[in-house]
């Protein structure tokens, strides 16, 4: 009876460490996913705070690029045909010549000021030419834009200007940034013009569509509104774009943006904060959201990634957890079996009608064991055994739910699987499929009763199964997990997948299975094509990465290019960087001792030291490769912040102490409990007792 007692409390506590256990396996899935879901969001986030702090110099490159440019062309024309027409003449050229240029998409124009105020051209407003109305016009400042032009071109040839002005087809004055130089030969000057909100609305738009990009290739789940709730991007629902959430039907989302919109403060900082575990009762659709807005803009950015695969990821944790307690369960069985077996020897000499009793209690002891079935307190005799056959009844009933439970979370697996668009299936060592998933079925030719036990060749075409079998072969061979891309005729067209295939051992750790998951990556290989073949799409997305990227002319050691990821680590202006010697403000080397140049080093990831513009050393990994531009030789070293690897590795060395000085305190504890349990055996010799406790040391 004490054995039994001691079994069932037993059991009952490793229950109750089941049920804490799960929880904690649970809550443990969502910090994780809660994790990834804001470093995803504060990546875009600062994705798109560099765009935005990137405008002013874009802006102003831009301007004086493309005035540099024509003016050459009209130094040449001037150059050219100075001997045989008029001055007036040349100007009617070269205004007739740009009037059909513009640049940037088409927001810049360009416009060429006698320097009396008469007008010769002007791309934005052709109205204006040959009139003196843009002398005498007056912004809500109160200040004459074409005097000052004037007035700033009698001092300097050329310079920046920022004024207000009429938009074409519009009423009211927008913000304007200008570039202008003087021709001296024909008393003109030459400019271009921008308008401010133009450009900020098309890198917006680029803003948005890196992003639609970036989700259609990583599936990163975000949709962006504004303040006012209008949807600005929805990859997953692209009708929904340019409609007011209170158009569509998605109650929480519109929740979402209320709790956001009225967090928001007056200090322009961002705002984030999540919303986790927003969908049914039934805990179906659970979806855990972080929201962080962008003031500038006004953009709220909403990232939201599924919780439908927590239930599969706990129900695998419970069944290696129940798998383990019913080993357990078993062994306290058979331990009690034995000790049962043992009490029936001692109690031989009793009368038949008790032995009898024990004799059948023990045989529906072993039955109940061995088969999980009840037994039948009617037919015992003694209140003792019938308190033991209770006991043992609970304890086969816990064992019934808990297998019920088990058989439960295999048809709840199944089903994930079968909801989940990632083709998945298992194999036995032979090569045979012993588990398939609907995405499997949908790609094959035949129904999942004609897949179970089939090899490759059985399901695929004749070339596609050997493809597939290459793969098969090697990880049955290594059992190294191996992934590719291969192809698959799919209802008669093409697709590529990215296949995963690796071994799976069971509870013996002998006995393998090998399980693969397929990805069609068609559409996406697509847009790869389409990406490989744009290179101003490239400079665009080199130009807002984090990753300072820094050009420098081999044969002066100047730097000649610096992307803004370069420029904000610098902690200077562009204009700061460009042009100054790579190892006065790049890397702390002397002139002429260059690991790449003068010792022909190879630099491949590498950490070193970036000096910023303030003379601090900021701690960088980075590379240098040779490239040619145009036929020019250059030096190419890309490189990234280790700022806050350096500030984690630190903390992890605290950790590690910290871990180390609990270890020790551990083993003094051990070492106290071995040194009681011997006083303890002392005494009970002193009392002709035995020995209460075997100690191993």
């Amino acid at each position: 009876m004490v054995v039994l007692s001691f079994g069932y409390l037993w059991i009952k506590d490793n229950l109750k460490n089941y049920d804490r256990e799960i929880r904690y396996i649970e809550q443990l899935y969502i910090d994780a996913k809660k994790a990834q879901i804001k470093d995803n969001t504060e990546n875009t986030m600062n994705y798109i705070k560099s765009v935005e702090e990137s405008l002013g110099p874009d802006i102003q490159y831009e301007l004086k690029s493309q005035v540099d440019k024509a003016f050459q062309f009209v130094r040449a024309a001037y150059e050219n045909m100075a001997d045989t027409v008029t001055g007036e003449e040349i100007s009617s050229i070269v205004a007739e010549t740009l009037r059909l240029q513009r640049f940037d998409n088409n927001p810049g124009y360009f416009f060429i000021y006698r320097m009396d105020g008469f007008c010769l051209l002007n791309t934005a407003d052709s109205r204006l030419e040959n009139t003196y109305d843009s002398f005498h016009y007056r912004d809500i400042n109160g200040a004459y834009p074409l005097k000052s032009m004037i007035e700033l071109l009698e001092t300097d040839n050329e310079g920046y200007f920022d004024y207000y002005y009429i938009k074409p087809g519009g009423s009211s004055q927008e913000a304007k940034k200008s570039y202008i130089r003087k021709f001296e030969a024909l008393d003109w000057f030459l400019g271009c013009g921008m308008y401010i909100d133009s450009i900020q609305l098309a890198k917006q738009n680029e803003v948005l569509r890196t992003v639609r990009e970036d989700h259609l290739i990583n599936q990163e789940p975000y949709r962006i509104f504004d303040t006012q709730y209008n949807c600005l991007l929805d990859p997953y629902h692209p009708a929904n774009e340019g409609r007011n959430i209170k158009e569509i039907d998605d109650r929480a989302v519109f929740e979402i943006l209320q709790g956001t919109v009225a967090s928001l403060g007056t200090d322009g900082a961002i705002r984030s904060r999540f919303w986790d575990d927003r969908g049914t009762p039934d805990r179906e659709n659970r979806n855990i959201t972080y929201t962080s807005v962008f003031p500038e803009w006004n953009w709220i950015i909403i990232a939201e990634d599924s919780l439908y695969d927590i239930e599969y990821y706990v129900a695998l944790k419970k069944r290696e957890l129940k798998g383990s307690i019913l080993n357990k369960i078993r062994r306290v069985f058979v331990l009690m079996i034995l000790s049962m077996g043992t009490a029936a020897f001692l109690f031989h000499k009793m009368s038949r009608h008790f032995k009898r009793s024990i004799e059948l209690f023990m045989q529906f002891l072993k039955k109940a064991s061995r088969e999980n079935v009840l037994i039948d307190t009617g037919q015992i005799h003694y209140d003792e055994f019938k308190l033991l056959s209770r006991m043992a009844n609970r304890m086969v009933k816990n064992l019934k739910s808990t297998q019920e439970e088990l058989n439960q979370s295999r048809t709840f697996y199944q089903h994930i699987l079968d909801t989940s668009p990632i083709i998945f299936y298992v194999k036995d060592e032979k090569g045979a499929f012993i588990q398939v998933n609907d995405a499997f079925v949908k790609i094959s030719s035949t129904g999942r009763d004609g897949i179970i036990g089939q090899s490759n060749a059985g399901i695929f075409q004749k070339a596609d199964a050997a493809e597939w079998n290459a793969i098969d072969n090697r990880v049955h061979q290594t059992g190294v997990e191996e992934s590719h891309e291969l192809s698959l005729m799919v209802k008669g067209e093409p697709h590529t997948f990215l296949k995963y295939y690796s071994p799976v051992y069971r509870n013996d750790k002998k006995t393998v299975d090998y399980a693969g998951w397929a990805i069609d990556i068609t559409d996406r290989k697509e847009i790869e094509s389409r990406l490989e073949e744009s290179e101003l799409r490239l400079k665009k997305i080199i130009s807002c990465i984090d990753t300072g990227i820094i050009i420098i002319d081999p044969e002066t050691r100047r730097i000649t290019d610096a992307n803004p990821a370069a420029v904000r680590m610098f902690g200077a202006s562009r204009k700061n960087l460009i042009g100054q010697m790579c190892h006065n403000h790049i890397c702390p080397r002397e002139y002429e001792n260059c690991p790449i140049l003068d010792r022909h080093q190879k630099i491949n990831k590498t950490e070193a030291g970036f000096i910023t513009s303030t003379g601090e050393a900021l701690p960088i990994m980075k590379t240098i490769v040779p490239i040619t531009i145009k036929g020019k030789n250059l030096l190419l070293e890309s490189f990234y912040d280790l700022s806050r690897q350096k500030e984690a590795e630190q903390k992890l060395k605290l950790n590690i102490r910290e871990l180390e000085e609990f270890n020790r305190f551990t083993i003094n504890r051990e070492e106290r409990m071995i040194e009681l349990k011997q006083e303890i055996n002392q005494l009970y010799a002193r009392m002709n007792k035995g020995i209460k406790y075997k100690i191993v040391m």
